[in-house]
């Protein structure tokens, strides 16, 4: 058995049933099947191309990172992370014939514990692995809003204020959520973008007096796209995660081990009172975290 996170699916919409990937899948249409071997070499034949050039640490850095997305998204995935998530399943599929699979979305962890010590005790008698994949996931039965968790954790927060070095309350403000790249965008083109060319306008008109401010500035709103777009593919994610088998788990379970037994690994996303959740971990972090 081995464990991954499902959104290895990349930017699929709908609902993801729970299947492995094929030897050379990919995530869109393209001229050549996706070898990890392939990969792999490209990635120590791009890195010595780098350093027979004498090329500095920094730029190799810069390179490689850029060399991971352009391959990556030649394929279908967003970004490197994934996608040599996906490649290292494809790599546990051919190496180890049928191997069980444990996926995991958004849901406490130690439910994933309990799920996977299920799904190992489900399978100890077996002679061999069933190739069974586990979405161990809330979207499908009981899926955590944004907005709901915003609207928890805002409240909290109201009611509970942390309070700043000087002793005061720290004032709670709303966020403003974009639910599309196309609204982000225009949110920063007027919020960030529009002020930083006019403090560039005057910054050159008045001989570069300000361009420390302008630096920071421009450094900071690059920050910002870069971190959203890398983010894109999980914060505008459409997709649902099928947990046909993770409930079949359950149901299997329930039929084998007593109330208690269940009680104490349960690990069905329907259970999960979500407000409840999220202030038990807020007060988690204040106690032990924040200071």
């Amino acid at each position: 058995m081995y464990m991954f996170q499902a959104y290895v699916c990349g930017e699929r919409k709908g609902l993801i049933e729970e299947k492995a990937f094929y030897i050379g899948e990919t995530l869109k249409k393209t001229n050549s099947k996706l070898d990890y071997k392939v990969e792999g070499k490209l990635v120590v034949q791009k890195l010595n191309e780098l350093r027979a050039k004498e090329t500095s640490k920094e730029a190799i850095i810069a390179t490689m990172k850029d060399f991971g997305m352009k391959r990556a998204k030649k394929f279908g995935w967003p970004n490197t992370y994934v996608f040599t998530k996906a490649m290292g399943e494809m790599c546990l599929q051919q190496s180890c014939d049928q191997v069980d699979n444990l996926s995991i979305a958004i849901i406490p962890a130690d439910m994933v514990v309990s799920a996977i010590i299920m799904a190992i005790v489900a399978h100890a008698h077996a002679n061999q692995a069933s190739g069974t994949i586990y979405h161990v996931g809330s979207s499908l039965r009981n899926p955590l809003d944004i907005a709901q968790l915003h609207k928890v954790v805002t409240e909290h927060f109201i009611e509970n204020p942390l309070m700043n070095k000087n002793g005061n309350p720290i004032r709670v403000t709303k966020v403003t959520f974009l639910n599309t790249m196309a609204r982000f965008r225009m949110y920063m083109t007027i919020r960030a973008i529009l002020p930083l060319k006019i403090l560039q306008l005057v910054n050159i008109a008045c001989f570069h007096c300000f361009q420390d401010m302008y630096n920071a500035n421009k450094r900071k709103v690059n920050q910002v796209m870069r971190l959203v777009e890398l983010y894109k593919p999980y914060l505008l994610f459409k997709g649902v995660f099928d947990d046909k088998n993770s409930e079949t788990l359950r149901q299997r379970a329930k039929e084998i081990y007593n109330m208690e037994m269940m009680q104490a690994f349960d690990f069905d996303p329907a259970s999960i009172d979500w407000e409840d959740y999220i202030i038990t971990e807020i007060s988690g972090l204040k106690k032990y975290v924040i200071k």
